[in-house]
């Protein structure tokens, strides 16, 4: 589909019919788009921590896009940030798909990361998110306590954003 539109969009010639050949393609777009409720069921399927490492780059996509959405600006050099477990990979409470859940994650600068936040509780990492800058969501600024039920919560808060806000067609 793509491959095609890009030689419709090249092979068009006139400025108007490469506009038809984009907005053609944008209604091809759409029309794939899947409704929430496919969308959170694959988004909640996205795993990473060291036991799940296959989709790691994606999770850094999205939490970077997110990152972006929250701060409004993309004058960021990402490249130096890394992702967080809110709740600590080392903790052995949840289980390790939650742990891994994109509702327990957060991309913060790597120097944040390995010499302050390292395997805090959920308290004091929220205190030096908020002193270090970093952006919060509703379900990190409005809890006390960090557990299974927050994660999905936020799991569902990022879902929405991400479908709704971040990559709307």
């Amino acid at each position: 589909m793509y491959s095609k539109a890009a030689r419709d969009i090249r092979d068009a010639g006139s400025k108007d019919n490469k506009q038809l050949a984009i907005k053609e393609l944008s209604g091809k777009l759409e029309e794939r788009v899947p409704e929430y409720q496919e969308f959170i069921i694959g988004f909640s399927d996205i795993l990473y921590s060291n036991l799940y490492t296959r989709q790691r780059q994606l999770v850094r996509y999205i939490m970077m896009k997110v990152d972006v959405h929250l701060r409004g600006e993309t004058a960021i050099d990402y490249s130096q940030f890394s992702i967080e477990h809110i709740y600590s990979q080392s903790g052995s409470k949840l289980a390790e798909e939650v742990k891994a859940s994109i509702g327990n994650l957060i991309f913060v600068p790597t120097k944040l990361n390995s010499e302050k936040l390292k395997d805090n509780e959920f308290k004091r990492k929220k205190e030096l998110l908020k002193k270090n800058k970093v952006p919060i969501d509703s379900a990190i600024q409005d809890t006390e306590r960090w557990g299974k039920k927050h994660i999905e919560k936020r799991l569902h808060l990022i879902a929405n954003m991400a479908y709704s806000e971040i990559w709307k067609i």
